[in-house]
């Protein structure tokens, strides 16, 4: 039985590393973004902030998931948000522009 529970430490230890290692790099990975994003794609901070947080949330789970963590520690790496993107192909339009 110790065995068991002794595994079962082991395996938690090995995930809060995990997590630690995101979350350090992570921190890291989103300032590089938003400084390449307003370098190389000309976007103002706010808007580099926009797009790199999108592109976080979009690539953040898949990261943890490789990692081998569970689907409750991957919601929680994004705080919980259940981010939904806009169909923007398939969006009627409802704002008419003048020219």
């Amino acid at each position: 039985m110790s065995n068991k529970n002794e595994q079962a430490l082991r395996q938690q230890r090995q995930q809060a590393v995990k997590i630690a290692e995101i979350k350090a790099t992570d921190a890291e990975d989103m300032t590089a973004c938003i400084l390449d994003l307003q370098t190389y794609a000309n976007l103002d901070e706010d808007s580099a902030k926009v797009v790199a947080s999108a592109f976080r949330y979009k690539t953040l789970p898949n990261i943890a998931r490789e990692a081998g963590l569970s689907e409750d520690v991957v919601g929680n790496l994004t705080n919980g948000a259940n981010l939904m993107t806009n169909d923007f192909a398939n969006e009627k339009k409802t704002k008419k522009y003048s020219t």
